[in-house]
């Protein structure tokens, strides 16, 4: 797998099999920081806890892995984080991350799980 340009991340991670995982500038300041304002704030807890998450779900219509950790968030208790394939880059990246209650977690086959 690739990687971003260095000028382009504002993080990189390890994932729950121990691959390398981006999150870019734009996705951060352009989609969460515009559309999941106060999940900005969490990206230190999620640093900490991104490689182990409760449970990774596929999510085929996406193409993407949606991890969910036990990550508070005002009112919702999970925090979810998609990370999908990025072609041009050929890089695991984080395409979004947003707060979530029981009740609309996505759903999607259990492809890895906390022991």
């Amino acid at each position: 797998m690739g990687k971003p340009p260095k000028k382009d991340i504002a993080l990189e991670l390890r994932d729950w099999k121990g691959r390398a995982v981006y999150l870019d500038k734009q996705t951060w300041r352009d989609h969460i920081g515009r559309l999941h304002f106060d999940e900005m704030f969490l990206i230190e807890t999620l640093k900490a806890s991104f490689s182990f998450p409760l449970e990774v779900r596929e999510n085929r219509a996406a193409r993407s892995e949606n991890a969910i950790y036990d990550i508070k968030c005002g009112n919702k208790d999970f925090l979810v984080v998609a990370v999908k394939v990025r072609k041009f880059w050929e890089a695991r990246v984080i395409s979004t991350y947003y707060a979530a209650d029981a009740s609309n977690l996505p759903k999607g086959k259990v492809i890895w799980k906390r022991q």
